[in-house]
């Protein structure tokens, strides 16, 4: 996956001025951050709502959802993201509090906001999703301080560096 998205990434950089293709790849692993932010948000809403209708109170269920999301998360950006395969039990020991941290966040804004605000639910046909347009919002918001924080601080190779 990582060397098709590799290609990808190369073949869309030659319509890009040369001047702003660092600009251009650190978007790229953006959307491609983002990407598996998405895929992530899946594995959350999925425990929130397994959860929730089990009855379980709101702020675990919240954090249900999360636990997954953040498994995930580090698997995907390890080997897709970033491609940083090496040392992996490193880095996933620095991307945990990070994570917990953001997640933590992410927990607070959403039970918060869920707890004193009604949003609408998103209906696609016949199906109802209670609470996903604001936990949508609130994960793609701190997905922007996440990617910026993990790339920094968990994986620090340049954006424009390819693994060998």
């Amino acid at each position: 996956m990582r060397k098709f998205l590799d290609t990808a990434e190369d073949f869309f950089s030659r319509f890009v001025p040369e001047k702003l293709r660092g600009q251009y790849s650190m978007l790229f692993r953006y959307g491609v951050f983002v990407f598996g932010g998405f895929i992530g948000l899946g594995f959350y809403y999925a425990g929130y709502r397994l959860a929730a209708n089990r009855g379980i109170p709101l702020g675990f269920s919240l954090a249900a959802g999360l636990t997954p999301a953040i498994i995930f998360t580090f698997l995907y950006h390890s080997f897709i993201t970033f491609d940083e395969r090496s040392n992996w039990k490193a880095k996933f020991i620095k991307f945990i509090p990070i994570q917990v941290i953001i997640s933590a966040l992410n927990w607070l804004i959403s039970w918060q906001t869920l707890s004193h605000f009604k949003f609408p639910d998103l209906v696609v046909g016949r199906y109802r999703f209670p609470d996903f347009p604001a936990i949508f919002v609130i994960t793609l918001v701190l997905s922007l301080l996440n990617f910026a924080v993990t790339k920094v601080l968990v994986f620090k190779r340049k954006h424009h560096e390819k693994a060998a």
